[in-house]
């Protein structure tokens, strides 16, 4: 059986339009997973730096040691007349606070978006690691209100306050944290 010369002119094109269609399909899914591998990349590195951001403003928030110019805060010092016999220092404490919470909200965004590429994976840690931020701001607003004859002050005060090399609340800390950074370092 012969060909002509013109149905296998057809084949040669007809294999290339597959080859060539194959090709483009290969080369679309490298790009995709490319794309993909970068984003989860950018993910992991900003979720990092978000749990970064948020140890150094628990180290803030728990050090018992105040900056003349945190207790001289205008708008500290307009709380302090708000609340009459409150300190200047738990205004300034709850002002670090409030620093805290923004950084725990971005590192809520940077576990989102990575749930986002991941799949709606949970990241145990890093709920606990929000979880203890909350501990710490309640047993913050705690701490102002509880009087020092109350048996839960100490408890409450070595949660606020940082203890120095045996501290337990820092030592949860940064336990939850060394899990995060072996879960979110990356690798091919």
């Amino acid at each position: 059986m012969c060909l002509s010369m013109e149905t296998i002119k057809d084949i040669v094109f007809s294999l290339a339009a597959i080859a060539t269609a194959g090709a483009a399909i290969w080369g679309i899914n490298t790009w995709r997973r490319k794309i993909v591998g970068e984003k989860e990349f950018d993910s992991r590195v900003k979720i990092l730096r978000s749990i970064q951001e948020v140890r150094k403003q628990i180290k803030v928030c728990r050090s018992p040691f105040f900056t003349s110019e945190e207790l001289q805060y205008k708008d500290i010092l307009e709380v302090v007349e708000e609340w009459g016999k409150k300190e200047k220092q738990a205004a300034a404490h709850f002002k670090r606070l409030e620093r805290l919470r923004v950084k725990a909200i971005d590192l809520e965004s940077a576990e989102m978006e990575l749930k986002a590429i991941l799949g709606q994976r949970e990241f145990e840690e890093v709920s606990q690691l929000r979880q203890k931020v909350f501990d710490l701001i309640v047993e913050t607003q705690l701490h102002y209100d509880l009087g020092r004859d109350d048996p839960a002050w100490k408890k409450n005060y070595e949660t606020v306050f940082w203890q120095g090399s045996k501290d337990a609340f820092d030592a949860e800390i940064e336990g939850i944290i060394k899990k995060i950074f072996e879960e979110f370092k990356y690798t091919r």
